[in-house]
């Protein structure tokens, strides 16, 4: 997730910077991105953190890893209050799904499933 004043701009830098750290050409690269923006980044990231857009219904493990991108996005210049705040939400909305449905019983995680 980024907030950026151009989009394109900023989906020229991040896809650059993707391929430099990794070192995929950015032409191999695009074939795997999954780019979303306004709100439907916004809603992919509630529906991910309330285990809808996952391999198995329901899974506990991905609201675990948007908990850590908001922990660790909190030591990061550029995170700011924007993405911050979107996090927080992303993950109220999470726990409250599994609180007020029954959406996770029964759920395993991919890896346990396997």
């Amino acid at each position: 997730y980024v907030v950026a004043l151009s989009w394109h701009r900023g989906v020229r830098e991040v896809t650059g910077w993707m391929s430099k750290i990794s070192g995929v050409p950015l032409g191999e690269l695009g074939e795997h991105l999954f780019i979303l923006r306004d709100r439907d980044a916004t809603h992919h990231l509630f529906r991910v953190a309330s285990g809808l857009d996952s391999l198995i219904l329901g899974e506990g493990q991905i609201l675990a890893q948007v908990k850590q991108v908001y922990k660790v996005g909190q030591g990061v210049v550029g995170f700011g209050r924007s993405l911050g705040g979107l996090f927080k939400q992303a993950i109220t909305a999470g726990k409250r799904v599994r609180t007020e449905t029954s959406i996770s019983s029964g759920a395993v995680s991919v890896s346990s499933a396997a």
